[in-house]
Order: structure tokens, then C-alpha cells, then sequence
């Protein structure tokens, strides 16, 4: 039945797939006229085939580890939300806007910040910062807590696991103008944004310590050192900045000592 629900799905599903075959042989028509083919093959395709791979793997839990820190970040948000409504006399609720926008302007006085795009007052994060490090409040402080364990609750410890209890993320190879990798929910609708775990703090590092290699392999943290710097001296040729990559020089501290 043309009219049927069913049929227009699939006629839409048909469509897509159609004009996104057509797209690609043109776009591969181009990139091959513009000498650009096979540095895309190299760069993007190769990459993101790999990067299907690790979606579909997923990365390895320590579920009992999980378990135990849920109940420490559990225990922890207790503590907190109690503290601060007996501090107020009322319930919090930090993730509401009305209710923080009371206690910023109203119970504290505090003057009133505006977004700085829509120039209108606002009791977001960025004010919740502003407010609590300019005064260093011990509520405001608490506050800031608070939020964080809610974060790394509904972030990371909350999040559904697949059936071998390994946590799937969706990685973007073209998800940032420098060109690093981004993360996002899975296409499966499970895991989360893997690359938004804290690395500081005690309560980050618990989280972290659940994320584990699979038996007989090792989870490697890799980091370019001073790219910008060294492509930097590559194209600019600079034979001091060359040699000081060469021989593992400092180049802070290098321009330093030359100024």
C-alpha cells in the first residue's frame, strides 16, 4: 500500500540511500580531478574503518569496580544535598535554573550576571564559577560538588552496558577543526562521550580505574608532544627550534633564555 506507513518508510530509506551513492561518486570524481583521492583513502577511510571497529568492540568495565564506585558517588551526592538544604532551610535542586537563579540573586544578592550572548541574567555554570571562586562560598562550593557527582553518575556510571558489559562510544574523525577525534554517544544509544572522564581529582581517577583493558591487551594513553610547535619548526625551517626538537630541549625554555 503506496499510502501505508511501512511503504513510506522504506521509500524514504530508498531515497537516502540513492542520493547518498550519487553524492559519493561525485565526490569521489572531484577529490580524484582534485589530486586529493588518495590522501583521503589514507587519511579518513583507513582511520575510520578502525574506528568502526573500536565503536562496535567497545571498551572493557570493571563492573564490580563500577558497582562500588556508584555507591561511593551515591553515598557522596547524600551528603551534599543534605549539607546544603540544611544550610538553606529549603530544598535544592542544583539542576534547576529558576531555583539556582533564587539562591544566586535572591537569598545571597549577588549582582546579577548575564549571558554573555544573550545578554540576558543567567545562574548557569559559567555564574555558578564566577560566583563561587570570586567568594570562595563554602555552599557555592558544595554546590559545584554536587553537580560534578550528578555528572559522573549520569555520564558514566549510569550509562547501560552492552550484553559482554563493555560500554560502546561513537568516535567522530572529523568532529573538531584541529582535526583530534570527538566522541559522542554510541549509534547503538548506549555508552557516552568517553573523552568527557575527568583525568583530575580523586573521584575522576575512581571512575577512570573502572575503564580496563581485556584480557591479554593494555589501554595506552598517547598524546602528540608540542605539535603545533614542531610542525611549526618543520615549515618554517628554523634550524634552533630543529635542533632543540632533536637533542629533547625544552623550547620554552629555549625562547627564554634567547630573549
Amino acid at each position: 500500500d503506496p499510502k501505508s506507513d511501512d511503504h513510506k518508510f522504506w521509500e524514504y530509506n530508498c531515497k537516502d540511500v540513492m542520493v547518498t551513492a550519487d553524492a559519493a561518486l561525485q565526490m569521489e570524481q572531484e577529490a580524484k580531478e582534485n589530486g586529493v583521492w588518495e590522501f583521503y583513502k589514507e587519511f579518513y577511510v583507513r582511520p575510520f574503518l578502525h574506528s568502526l571497529r573500536m565503536e562496535w568492540y567497545g571498551v572493557a568495565i570493571d563492573i564490580e569496580r563500577r558497582v562500588i564506585v556508584k555507591q561511593q558517588v551515591d553515598k557522596r551526592i547524600y551528603e551534599l544535598q543534605d549539607g546544603i538544604d540544611q544550610t538553606l532551610g529549603w530544598h535544592l535542586n542544583v539542576k534547576s535554573s529558576p531555583q539556582m537563579y533564587k539562591l544566586l540573586y535572591e537569598t545571597k544578592g549577588y549582582q546579577v550576571r548575564k549571558n554573555r550572548q544573550t545578554g540576558r541574567p543567567t545562574a548557569d555554570k559559567w555564574a555558578l564559577d564566577y560566583f563561587a571562586a570570586k567568594h570562595q562560598d563554602p555552599l557555592l562550593l558544595q554546590i559545584k560538588e554536587l553537580r560534578q557527582q550528578f555528572d559522573l553518575r549520569s555520564d558514566f556510571l549510569d550509562q547501560p552496558l552492552s550484553a559482554d558489559g563493555r560500554m560502546n562510544t561513537h568516535y567522530n574523525i572529523g568532529g573538531t577543526d584541529s582535526g583530534r577525534w570527538s566522541s559522542v554517544k554510541s549509534i547503538l544509544g548506549t555508552g557516552t562521550n568517553l573523552q568527557n572522564i575527568p583525568i583530575s581529582g580523586d573521584w575522576g581517577k575512581k571512575v577512570r580505574r573502572a575503564f580496563i583493558a581485556g584480557k591479554g591487551n593494555s589501554l595506552l594513553s598517547l598524546d602528540y608532544s608540542q605539535i603545533e610547535l614542531r610542525v611549526l619548526a618543520s615549515v618554517a625551517g628554523d634550524p634552533a627550534m630543529i635542533e632543540a626538537f632533536k637533542k629533547g630541549i625544552d623550547i620554552h625554555k629555549l625562547t627564554a633564555s634567547n630573549v
